[in-house]
Order: structure tokens, then sequence, then C-alpha cells
């Protein structure tokens, strides 16, 4: 957890080596200032200061110096009571806050956020973050700079979790160096190398790691130590004197600050944590160690760090880191966080939410007599007892989601979401859906417990997202019309999208989807290949910044072209296959696609976010010229495979000059371009009418 304790920025001195003064250093409170202004304005707008995460590894920089600091004024006592002094001393000064933003936020995320795929690791960041491991709930999802922590309201407790973590070991570490560091011979010697020994392994293994995988850089405390320990060492050799002639006053202020600083303006994301972390932590020390140097000169930098709105800011750190991420993806969820006004309205709001928890909550707890008389254990078992019922609290309240949001998405999530239970067409036969697991591919297969007796015909459906978004059109399917049905999904690899050929990531699901299919079909079986064949004009959290006409032209460019001449072959080699086993193979024309997602706009809250004004309605007119050449390949492959056939549902989902994402009856999408369970219903008459027809063409031929 983020350390922003200015009472804890005290140090042991003595009168024969150069050590931090045991006093108040205002200044730390001022980096922390620096550190949390640069996260908050890069967090705004990326532009307002490009690398302004870099703040972030100062924050763990003077973690590192300042809970040594408080750990060592401990060190004469037994192990169990420093450790258990240490732990209730943090869980009051940083538990509260930590759980009243927790709580408020799971509120707001329930009410105002949408379960969607833009929030689909927010509940189980949330429910990690109680416990202090929600940089691992982010790892097993999202890398940091992916879209969706941007819209995951919690996604700065990934900090917070790996200073927890740090804090669970690193008083033993530290009284194992202090209390046989004062003994004499090599045990002294190896008790003083520990810590120092413990950073060149963390940055090693960091400099390691980032070539291999750069989220585990990021997120996992191992990778991160060397910069609490960077602080931490300076501390230790403070504390030996060792650096009284090193401190260069000026310069060494300067430095820091130049690092700082540049460090903000010019890191690049792609190169964080490694090598862009070094001259921050490198940075804060250098301040840091100008800053607590006894006889320490007074600079120009030491005295803004020093001044007083600084300091008041840096004592309103902790909460200020709590407070502006929420504040700022709620912002994005409903009015948007782009235009200026939003943002000072946003920044605003955290100021006030961030002093109201430091004074109403940080303060009164940590400051309070009654509280402060409580024995240590009494204070630790409070704490465990408290996240334990907090984190019931929201594990409930997400479970309740659908009946608390506020939000028509969830209140009528069967017209919204497509993997919804469709409305029975025979309330005698309960179809359910089974999911295992095929080589690469998620199998659903339509079980069918009621005693209907199915057709020999069967149904094979193969494809990403878009196909998954066909599963109440398929149910109905299966109810009405006795087919049994198959389903081979792989989120993110399309299967003959005719668009662009299949990525070498996604080729093993092509081909053991068509292995599965070509074993088990029999002929007369029918496949349908459901996929996305209109250029995306955008997708759950931004917009494509070109307009439809833009869009319409670059499908002449060369690498266009290029892609759906191979695109085509490949297709045309897996119907090949499927048509010599005497299959029906079924394509899904091309459908309307929108530049908005539908669910993010359909509430009083969101409608008026930015990316809504105009996206959820398009020409018909343009859509028609968008998809002309995947129109004219399906249009070859029907000719060149007689058991090709098309079936378009675009004249359902669009009949007027203006096609609509969301009409008077409902939403036909979901988002921008993946059918809602209301689509499904709509296009329901027309796709069991195709498939009847084929039926009966076979029967006839027969």
């Amino acid at each position: 957890m983020l350390f922003w304790v200015a009472a804890e920025n005290t140090v042991s001195r003595a009168t024969n080596v150069s050590r931090p003064a045991e006093r108040y250093v205002p200044g730390i409170d001022g980096l922390r200032a620096i550190a949390v202004v640069s996260v908050i304005l890069y967090h705004l707008h990326d532009s307002l200061l490009p690398g302004g995460f870099t703040g972030v590894d100062v924050f763990f920089a003077i973690s590192g110096y300042v809970v040594s600091m408080s750990l060592a004024r401990d060190s004469d006592r037994p192990l169990p009571s420093f450790l258990l002094r240490f732990y209730s001393r943090r869980v009051l000064r940083l538990l509260p806050a930590l759980l009243v933003c927790l709580l408020v936020t799971t509120a707001a995320t329930i009410i105002f956020i949408p379960v969607a795929w833009l929030s689909g690791t927010t509940q189980k960041t949330a429910l990690a973050a109680f416990f202090g491991m929600s940089n691992f709930a982010l790892l097993s999802a999202d890398p940091y700079f992916s879209p969706r922590p941007g819209f995951n309201p919690f996604t700065q407790t990934w900090s917070l979790a790996v200073e927890e973590q740090f804090y669970l070991f690193y008083p033993l570490i530290l009284f194992v160096s202090l209390c046989l560091g004062r003994r004499r011979g090599l045990r002294s010697v190896a008790a003083k190398a520990l810590l120092p020994l413990l950073l060149l392994a963390s940055f090693l293994a960091l400099w390691w790691i980032s070539a291999i995988d750069r989220d585990a850089a990021f997120y996992l405390l191992p990778f991160r130590f060397w910069e609490l320990a960077a602080g931490a060492v300076l501390f230790m050799l403070q504390r030996e004197g060792i650096l009284r002639r090193l401190i260069l006053g000026r310069l060494t202020s300067w430095a820091g600050a130049v690092l700082v600083l540049g460090a903000a303006w010019f890191a690049d994301w792609r190169a964080s944590p490694f090598p862009l972390s070094v001259p921050a932590v490198v940075g804060s020390v250098l301040v840091i160690a100008a800053l607590t140097a006894e006889d320490a000169p007074l600079t120009l930098i030491s005295r803004l760090l020093r001044s007083r709105p600084v300091v008041f800011v840096g004592k309103l750190s902790y909460s200020l880191y709590l407070w502006h991420w929420p504040v700022f993806v709620l912002f994005r969820w409903t009015a948007g966080l782009d235009a200026t006004s939003h943002m000072v309205i946003a920044a605003a709001l955290t100021l006030a939410l961030a002093y109201a928890s430091y004074i109403a909550v940080e303060q009164p707890i940590r400051r309070g007599q009654w509280v402060r008389a409580q024995p240590n254990w009494k204070v630790m078992a409070s704490a465990f007892a408290s996240v334990t019922l907090s984190w019931a609290i929201a594990h409930y309240a997400f479970a309740s989601q659908g009946q608390l949001s506020a939000s028509v998405v969830m209140r009528n999530s069967g017209d919204w979401y497509p993997m919804a239970p469709p409305r029975k067409a025979r309330a005698s036969c309960d179809l359910e859906w089974r999911p295992t697991q095929i080589d690469q591919a998620l199998l659903l297969t339509l079980q069918r417990p009621c005693g209907t007796p199915a057709r020999a015909q069967r149904m094979f459906v193969i494809g990403d997202s878009h196909a998954a978004a066909y599963v109440p059109m398929l149910t109905m399917l299966a109810q009405q019309e006795s087919i049994d049905i198959r389903v081979y999904l792989h989120s993110g690899c399309t299967y003959a999208n005719m668009l662009v050929p299949t990525t070498p990531m996604c080729r093993p699901f092509v081909s053991s989807a068509s292995e599965s299919v070509l074993s088990d079909a029999q002929p007369g079986d029918i496949v349908f290949l459901a996929s996305l064949r209109m250029p995306r004009m955008g997708d759950q959290y931004t917009q494509v910044a070109a307009s439809i006409h833009d869009v319409i032209a670059s499908q002449a460019a060369p690498d266009a072209v290029k892609a759906r001449s191979e695109a085509y072959d490949e297709t045309a080699a897996l119907v090949a296959q499927f048509a010599a086993k005497q299959l029906t193979i079924i394509f899904d024309a091309p459908k309307p696609v929108f530049s908005a997602a539908a669910f993010r706009c359909a509430d009083w809250f969101d409608r008026h976010n930015p990316m809504c004004q105009t996206g959820l309605v398009i020409s018909r007119s343009d859509l028609l010229v968008l998809r002309r050449p995947i129109m004219d390949s399906l249009t070859r492959l029907s000719a060149q495979y007689s058991s090709v056939a098309i079936w378009d549902p675009f004249p359902v989902l669009c009949d007027t000059a203006i096609c609509r994402a969301i009409t008077e009856s409902g939403p036909l999408f979901f988002d921008g371009d993946h059918l809602s369970n209301l689509g499904n219903r709509v296009l329901y008459p027309s796709f069991a009418s195709f498939v009847r027809q084929i039926s009966d063409r076979q029967t006839t031929s027969r």
C-alpha cells in the first residue's frame, strides 16, 4: 500500500554520525505531492503529462525510505512486539480510508456500470483489493496499458497491493539487518549486505523478465521490490553515517529533481517499468537524500517542496490517489472525460472527496485517543473483521447488481445480453447449453433433456464472439425446429470472415474446430460460419477516428485488397473440405456496424457522452457501400460451391434509410457490432425460414 504518512517522516539522530534528523521533514510530503499530481495529470489525460505514471515509482522509493524510519524506531523491541506494533500502525493509518473508498466505489460501480467485456474484470479486481491481491487479479486478465484497466474503477489498487505484500515480509528483513548488524564479524557484514543484495537481485530479475513478460514486470512485487528497497537502502546508509561526505547539497537536489521531472515528461509507457522506472527512482532517492541530510542547504527545490500548498497536497496524497481513479473512471462511463469542463469537475470532485476522507476518516482514526489506546492485537483483530465484513458486503452487492443497478441494460437484461436465456417456445422442453473444451475451442453443445425426437440433421457453428452473439437465436432454432446444435467458439479468433486471413495465434483454433466438425458431421448437416464481416467502426471503449467515407475509401487500399484476397483463398479451402463431405455451409452476410457501443449510451446518465452523440445511427446507403467488397466475395464463393448459402440479416436489422442500434422496440445491438438478445429475436423468423428452406431442398433432392 502506498505509504504517505507525514507524521512518520522522522529518523533517529546521533551525535557522532550523519543520520536523518529525528523530526518531521515537510519536503518528503512535498515530493509526495509532485508524485500524486503527476499520476493524476496522466490519468486525467495522458497528453497533460505523458510519463506521469512514473509517479508511482516515486511513491515506491518514498515508501521504502519512510517505512524503514518507522521500523527502525522500534528495532529494540522483541520480534513479536516489533511486528505487531508495525502492522497495527499501518492498519490504523491506511485501512479505514481504503475500505471506505472500496465500498463507495463498489456502490457506484453497481449503480452506473453495466456488466460487459469492458467491465469484465472489475468485480474480480474489487474483491481482490480488499485483501491486497488486486495486482494478481489484473495480471491474470489485463495489461495495465490495455483498454480495460482504464474503465476499471479499482485499477489503482494494484500499487497498494504491491506495498501491502511488501509489508508482509520487509519488517523481518529489516529486523534481521538491524539486530545482527550491531554485532561484529561476518554475521554483521552479511546482515548489512542483505538489503542491498535483495535490491540487486530484484533489479536483475526486472531486467530479465522485462524481455519475457512485461505484465509481470509491471504488476508483481519481486520486480518492483528494488524500487522500495532503494529508499530503504538510503535510510540505512544515512543511519550508518556513510553518506556524510557523499551528499553534495544543491547538486544532489537539482539532479534528483531533473531525473524525476524528466521521467514524468519523457517516459514512454512501452518502456515501463524497465528501464524508465530507473530515473524516477534514482531521482527520488537523490531528492530525499538532499532533504534529510544533516545540515542540508536550503535550495529552490527544497523551498518548493516545503511550501505550504505543496505540503498540503502531500498530506492529502494518499486519499487523492485512492479517489482520483474511481472518479475519473465513472466520468468515462457516464458524462465522458474528454471535455475540459469535465476534467475540471472531475479534478475538483477528487479533491473534495480526498479532503473529506482525510478529515472524516484518516485523521479521527489516526489521532483519536480511544483508538490509539487500544492494544495492538485488538487493532489487528478489528482490522481482519472489518476487511472480511466489507468484502462480504461487496460480494453480495455485486451478486445483486441486476436488482441494484440504475442502468436499463442491467434491469432489462433479457433484451440486452445475447447470452441471456431467450423466451421458451415450449414450456415442457428446457434446453441447456453444456460447455466443454476441445483443443483450442470452447464447445457449446445444446443438451435436450425433453422427449421430443430430434432430426438426424445437426448444425455446427464456428466463430468468435460474433458467433456467440447468435446463441439465443440458435437456442430458439433448436427448440422450434428440433435441430441439434454444436457451437465452437474462440474469443478474438475469427473463422472464415472473408476480410482478413487468420492470425498465427488463431490457426490452432481454426484447425481443431474444422477437424472436429469434419469428424462428427454427416451428409446433410449444416455448418454455420458466423463472423464480423465489416470493418469495425468502433469498440466498447472508443470510436474510430475516421468517418464512414474514409473507412469505405480504405477498402480500396492495396493492403486491404490483398488481405481480402488471402482471406478468400483461406475460406475457399475450408469450404472445399465441408463441401466434399456433402455439408451445407451457411454464411451470414455483413450486418450493420456502429461507432458507439449501444449499452454505453442507453441511460440518462451516459447518453450524452460524446461517443454516443452520432455513434448509434448510420446511413443505410453508406453501409451498403461499405459491405460491397465482402458481398462480392460471398457471391463469388457461392457461385464456386453449390453447397454455400448466404443468409442476409441486414434487411431485417435495417429496413429504413437510417440504421439504428437502438430502435423504439429496444436494442438490436449490444455494442457497436454484436447483436443483443432482442436482435436475436428479431432475426429468428428470417433465419428459421432460411434453414427450413435448406432442409426442404435436401428432403426433395433425396
